[in-house]
């Protein structure tokens, strides 16, 4: 690579795989692998909440604490959502905000199909802004970045500088 290559300030783009154990079984052995997920889940449910989350838009509701200097504009250019026996894995094309790890994953409204909320409900709570109404966020356990893509060139960067109060 030459020598202005930056691998964070030159990507265009990312995949993302976020994978949950939809099951009553639950194995130490997978704790670090997958977020575990007793309750049945509503696959319909979550795909229509996550096109609400397609496109660009504000994501302040569901920014975590560790990244409020960067910018909250984010372009989700895709969303799927599948089952595969227990497993159910979101693809995110982009990129995604998470907040740190909550120790009760099965109060997770985020997933939008534990009956918790409606999908549309995903719409006002990106155009509030508020924390608040996004309840906790899914911990990173079970998220994988799959691929970074990269322009052809690589012209040199500057890196953001932080502001002095959050130094």
């Amino acid at each position: 690579m030459p020598a202005t290559f930056h691998a964070t300030y030159h990507a265009k783009s990312k995949l993302y795989r976020y994978v949950i154990r939809n099951s009553t079984d639950y194995t130490v052995f997978d704790r670090n692998t997958y977020l575990h997920f007793r309750r049945p889940l509503d696959l319909k449910a979550m795909r229509l909440a996550a096109k609400r989350l397609e496109g660009t838009h504000d994501f302040t509701a569901f920014r975590g604490t560790l990244g409020k200097w960067a910018d909250p504009q984010r372009t989700l250019y895709k969303i799927t959502i599948t089952r595969k026996g227990k497993d159910v894995s979101f693809r995110i094309f982009r990129g995604f905000l998470l907040a740190p790890d909550d120790p009760n994953p099965d109060r997770h409204p985020d997933l939008r199909g534990n009956g918790q909320a409606q999908p549309e409900d995903m719409t006002a709570i990106l155009k509030s802004k508020d924390r608040k109404k996004a309840g906790p966020t899914l911990p990173p356990t079970g998220l994988f970045l799959v691929r970074v893509d990269y322009p052809k060139t690589f012209p040199p960067v500057r890196p953001k500088a932080k502001k002095e109060d959050e130094e």
